[in-house]
């Protein structure tokens, strides 16, 4: 599936937390990085980041899926598509800070995925309905919708 670049809808901020919702069309065992072969089940993923600079080709990167694996969310993006990108301040609400949120409200965690740079137990979060995301991150003060499907 290709998808097309879109253009951000609100002014971008940085330093950025943002969090990009993906759809995961059907189960499937992925090898991530240093983690080693993960087996996803279809759903919605949230994965939750940051940005000190450069937000605006960091969020088009996940977007687009493009570029080299770096990070360990390339792996899961080059097998689901995006859904939206939910951007906040991070001098308001930080990183860990909402993957703690995600973990507070019993989110299904899969381990150490995007955390390997701080104590959290992981920053990607399995929900079967996006619905259910998209709920709690509308609660934060100042959240922004950067790109919507």
């Amino acid at each position: 599936m290709v998808v097309e670049q879109m253009p951000l809808k609100t002014p971008y901020i940085e330093p950025i937390t943002y969090c990009l919702l993906l759809k995961l069309p059907h189960t499937c065992h992925i090898e991530v990085g240093k983690i080693g072969d993960i087996t996803f089940s279809g759903g919605i993923y949230a994965y939750i980041g940051s940005a000190k600079r450069n937000a605006q080709h960091r969020l088009n990167r996940h977007w687009m899926g493009s570029g080299k694996k770096k990070w360990h969310i390339d792996y899961l993006r080059a097998q689901s598509h995006p859904i939206a990108v939910w951007g906040f301040d991070q001098t308001i609400l930080q990183e860990c800070k909402l993957a703690d949120t995600m973990e507070c409200l019993s989110m299904e965690n899969i381990p150490r995925f995007g955390s390997s740079d701080c104590h959290c137990p992981s920053h990607l979060y399995f929900c079967e309905s996006e619905g259910i995301v998209e709920a709690i991150l509308a609660n934060f003060e100042h959240a922004l919708i950067f790109y919507a499907k």
